[in-house]
């Protein structure tokens, strides 16, 4: 394997791929990214068995070849190479030669055979979606996953569809959100799986907010296309709970409060709340909110807030740090708390995006 290539090009195909890159453990070739020089352009790919991703660029071959490289040694040295074209060469059995105007370095790789086959997706289901709105509705529900691999469906972000929309949903069980997405066109069959969080959190990074993005589904994977990407990735197998039977259907009080100070008075609450478990009180008036929490050895603190629409006094004890990340990622001046009895889960949305709530269980006061 031989070529010449731009720096950027192929830096930036490296920094793509090696998001995928895995723990060598008992496969060390999962800590590398595999080069197959063909034709006229370089396809770099990496795969940590669960997810993998290959990239492409143009480049002056002048041998074809394969080989896979430490993919942290290889993007940290393209990074601060100097000059705009480095040339590459397969050299002395499994080594990469490199060289520009004032350097030439070698690193020892691994057999491209060594390298895992790429899984490949059997086409059952597609559509397309703009990679804007696939990106904006990860950014909404991924923080609501759970961490733990307790319960595996939890750990994933469930995709399901009707005639006309997308639906994604994320839970841990204590606290869930729901995006809406509008389709252009709707899928071959309508779709309902699970993605691994890691998988959308690596693609979230990865989207921009132009062009489309194509889906393919098979029974076991799922295919993202967009913009010379390939990433592919397992689905998670279970079924996901039937979340429409926990929404609530009806609520005793809708409040409107400004999102910006709210935010700022769970942050400075929280300072105490986190001494007490995150536990954070709000006590809701006609036409105030009065945000506590227990004193701590630290000290405490009691913060109140106009609001709007209230209609009567409700008392929740919310965990704070879950309020926040839900506050963060809510869109819009004004967030909106529909309560019911006092231990009935809290929804909150807001009018500036109707196709997102977000669901927390209260703490027992």
């Amino acid at each position: 394997m031989k070529f010449k290539s731009e720096k950027e090009k192929l830096l930036r195909a490296l920094a793509v791929a090696q998001k995928a890159t895995g723990n060598a453990g008992t496969l060390p070739v999962l800590e590398n990214v595999f080069l197959s020089a063909e034709g006229q352009s370089v396809e770099v790919s990496a795969t940590n068995l669960e997810m993998a991703i290959t990239t492409s660029f143009e480049a002056k071959i002048q041998n074809e070849g394969k080989i896979t490289v430490p993919a942290k040694t290889l993007l940290s040295w393209i990074s601060l190479a100097d000059g705009d074209e480095i040339a590459v060469e397969k050299t002395d059995g499994e080594s990469l030669f490199l060289k520009t105007k004032s350097a030439k370095t070698k690193i020892k790789g691994l057999s491209a055979d060594e390298f895992p086959a790429l899984p490949m997706v059997e086409k059952q289901n597609a559509f397309q979606i703009s990679q804007k709105d696939f990106k904006k509705a990860i950014s909404k529900v991924i923080f609501a996953a759970a961490v733990s691999g307790t319960r595996p469906v939890l750990s994933g972000i469930f995709l399901w569809s009707d005639a006309e929309n997308l639906y994604f949903v994320g839970t841990d069980s204590y606290r869930l959100s729901e995006k809406k997405v509008a389709l252009a066109a709707p899928p071959t069959e309508k779709i309902s799986c699970i993605v691994p969080a890691k998988t959308l959190n690596e693609l979230e990074r990865l989207l921009s907010d132009d062009g489309e993005m194509e889906i393919i589904f098979s029974k076991n994977q799922i295919l993202f296309l967009f913009d010379g990407v390939r990433l592919v990735s397992r689905l998670i197998d279970g079924q996901f709970p039937n979340y429409q039977q926990i929404l609530p259907k009806s609520f005793k009080n809708e409040i409107a409060v400004d999102r910006r100070a709210f935010i700022q008075t769970v942050k400075r609450v929280g300072i105490f709340a986190r001494e007490n478990n995150n536990n954070l009180k709000i006590h809701f008036s006609e036409k105030t909110a009065t945000i506590t929490t227990d004193a701590t050895e630290i000290g405490s603190e009691e913060s109140t807030l106009e609001i709007q629409n209230s209609n009567g006094e409700n008392e929740i004890a919310l965990n704070a740090q879950f309020l926040l990340d839900a506050l963060l990622v809510i869109s819009g001046e004004k967030v909106v708390f529909k309560l019911g009895e006092s231990l009935a889960p809290v929804l909150l949305s807001t009018p500036d995006d109707p196709d997102f709530r977000h669901l927390i269980m209260p703490l027992k006061n």
